[in-house]
């Protein structure tokens, strides 16, 4: 009995991985946004929210760029993972306007 629950100890500590976080944070230029990741997880996709496939989430890549079509408000959403399959999302406002030539 006691040598099952250490060794359910032991694997819950050393092989599970920490659930994901879906953190990060935006820039935008124009119509361009920039989103530098904070994410921790090992797969997942960005979601622009204006209707463009989704684009897979690299932990090794550490801005994602995006450019949409026109101004307006969006919700740009991180949904990431790790192996177990366990997720974690976030969703970060934007509003995107283009300046009037002068």
């Amino acid at each position: 009995g006691s040598l099952a629950t250490y060794g359910t100890a032991v694997v819950d500590r050393v092989v599970k991985p920490g659930k994901p976080v879906a953190n990060f944070a935006v820039t935008a230029d124009g119509l361009t946004v920039t989103c530098e990741s904070r994410a921790t997880g090992e797969s997942g996709w960005w979601d622009f929210g204006d209707g463009t496939p989704l684009e897979p989430f690299d932990a090794g890549q550490p801005t994602q760029t995006h450019t949409y079509a026109k101004p307006g408000s969006y919700a740009v959403k991180l949904t990431v993972r790790n192996f177990l399959a366990e997720e974690n999302e976030r969703t970060v406002p934007v509003d995107l306007w283009v300046a009037p030539d002068a």
